[in-house]
């Protein structure tokens, strides 16, 4: 007897086989994290995050946010996950997106501040490993007497490593709190180059700096890591501790890829009907 299989279930069977046949397809899964203890968001435990402090740097769940905190001078603290599709050698192109609050910061103090780091493709999720490990795109003072000392960086050999390429701010970041929207886009050319540019938000009123890096041939350099998440290296005042909020962390697959699985899903189902 012949067995005839539905269309939809076809379809079912087919997205996986489509997925892995199409080059760089293992594809980057995307996912969006609201983060707090309040009804509609998630924990950053729950969300499947794996957090790393230094002596008293605390990370905690906030109603509306994951806070990083110190009272103490240059601690670090960080939370990173795994993502289906991001490092483990796969050349995937891919957008992080993060929005947070800086409820304490001082540009002018020194350049031990980096209060917003977005890690990729660590060796794992140490605070060794965002310390010295794959890529790290930071806000950071850089230690000048003036309170427009801050830069946007992208660093190689993770978070403590060599800066590739700053930005500076063009303006003050004294008032707090500030909230700031940090992306970073990723993307793969040639046999081995990988372009990373970033952009910071200030979203109060809506200033934008950018910065970016092309690792020309030096792609396989970072990929093999597969840890990606937020941190930072924090500061105390003499009347306050270093303190970040993270809002919200999101994963966006290149607009072209998902394109290319439409396009090819589209392809299949008029093949079907055909038949």
């Amino acid at each position: 007897m012949k067995t005839i299989i539905p269309r939809t279930a076809l379809l079912r069977m087919s997205i996986p086989v489509l997925l892995m046949a199409l080059p760089g397809m293992a594809a980057v899964v995307p996912v969006s994290f609201d983060f707090g203890t309040d009804t509609g968001k998630i924990t950053f435990d729950d969300a499947g995050f794996t957090d790393a402090s230094q002596d008293t740097f605390t990370i905690t769940d906030q109603p509306n946010s994951v806070r990083f905190r110190s009272p103490s001078n240059n601690q670090t603290g960080g939370i990173t996950r795994t993502f289906d599709g991001l490092g483990d050698d796969a050349r995937n192109d891919f957008t992080i997106t993060t929005q947070f609050q800086l409820g304490i910061y001082q540009s002018s103090v020194n350049n031990f501040w980096r209060p917003a780091s977005i890690f990729m493709f660590a060796d794992g999720s140490s605070v060794d490993d965002m310390h010295g490990s794959g890529i790290a795109v930071i806000l950071r003072s850089n230690g000048t007497g003036n309170s427009d000392a801050t830069s946007l960086q992208i660093l190689s050999g993770g978070m403590l490593g060599d800066v590739e390429d700053l930005t500076a701010w063009t303006g003050s970041l004294i008032n707090h709190p500030d909230r700031f929207n940090l992306t970073v886009d990723v993307s793969f050319s040639g046999t081995n180059d990988m372009t990373v540019s970033a952009a910071l938000t200030r979203l109060d009123d809506d200033i934008t700096i950018t910065a970016s890096h092309f690792f020309a041939d030096s792609a396989s350099t970072y990929i093999g890591g597969d840890h990606f998440g937020f941190g930072g290296r924090l500061q105390m005042g003499s009347q306050f501790d270093g303190r970040t909020e993270l809002e919200s962390f999101a994963v966006i697959p290149e607009p072209g890829t998902l394109a290319l699985v439409g396009i090819a899903l589209g392809s299949l189902l008029v093949f079907r009907r055909r038949r």
